[in-house]
């Protein structure tokens, strides 16, 4: 199953990005997702930095 995901980075600042993840379950999606934009994986909307680091939360997930 396929689902869309809004996803934030955030610190000082917030970025946010849109991606589309393929798991079996929302939890695992968002897990997947989380997990790649701690690696890089994900293009966010503004590339600032953050003085005090990234933290990453699912804002919004729906079935694609």
């Amino acid at each position: 199953m396929e689902y869309e995901i809004q996803l934030s980075e955030y610190g000082t600042v917030a970025h946010r990005a849109d991606i589309v993840i393929e798991a079996n379950s929302e939890r695992e999606a968002i897990r997947i997702a989380e997990q790649m934009a701690q690696d890089g994986e994900v293009e966010f909307d503004d590339n600032e930095d953050a003085i005090d680091g990234w933290e990453y939360q699912v804002e919004n997930i729906q079935k694609a």
